[in-house]
């Protein structure tokens, strides 16, 4: 876990302390937010575009995810979900996440601001389409018949953060976070073929809205 994801995970306890340490002086029958200490199944739809580098593609990204928690009070939830991604380029290439769910909500009350992070591992389920590409290597040998194929996935470890709201059982919310990238490389030039596998972290940002659907009426 990088630094910046153990500075989000401290300061989400933090604050849900904070909440914890308020409920605990206010009136228990007074709950505003009508969240129960439950189980939660929470479906949720995201929609946002990557930012890649030069070699990365910058397109639009696309999840749905299903995402189960334990609500232990009015302020903090934890548990965790899986789900589907799609990059939305060169003929789409999708992969299945699975990862765990932190939550902390600041207010209880019938708008509800919340923090949360998701922390998992992507499984590639499709590759992209091979893309020629000669620009590059017009540009650095000015061998007209050099040219190179690419072709991407997500795998491996990614993570996010959202800030959002939750009003009754809907939430809104815009996420940020950082996933594995990965391309193969084929390039053909004066009769030789040489590939290789890279690796590169990308941002994204997502807008996304859910409902949650609490096991306890």
């Amino acid at each position: 876990m990088n630094i910046t994801l153990r500075i989000v995970v401290t300061t989400m306890l933090f604050v849900n302390l904070i909440g914890v340490s308020y409920a605990q002086t206010e009136n228990h029958s007074n709950n505003a937010s009508g969240k129960k200490r439950c189980v939660v199944f929470r479906p949720d739809l995201s929609y946002g575009y990557g930012i890649g580098e030069k070699e990365i593609p910058q397109g639009t990204i696309f999840e749905l995810h299903a995402t189960i928690d334990y609500q232990f009070n009015s302020f903090f939830a934890f548990g965790g979900g899986f789900g589907v991604n799609h990059f939305l380029k060169y003929g789409s290439f999708s992969s299945v996440p699975f990862f765990v769910h932190l939550r902390t909500y600041l207010l209880n009350k019938k708008w509800s601001p919340f923090l949360d992070i998701k922390y998992g591992y992507n499984i590639s389920i499709r590759d992209s389409d091979n893309i020629k590409d000669t620009d590059h290597w017009k540009q650095q040998t000015g061998n007209e018949e050099c040219f190179s194929y690419y072709q991407y996935s997500m795998n491996d470890y990614w993570y996010s953060g959202m800030i959002g709201v939750q009003y009754k059982n809907y939430d809104f919310g815009c996420s940020v976070g950082k996933l594995n990238m990965n391309y193969h490389v084929q390039q053909h030039c004066d009769g030789k073929i040489d590939e290789f596998d890279n690796t590169t972290r990308q941002w994204f940002i997502l807008l996304s809205v859910a409902y949650n659907i609490q096991t306890k009426k």
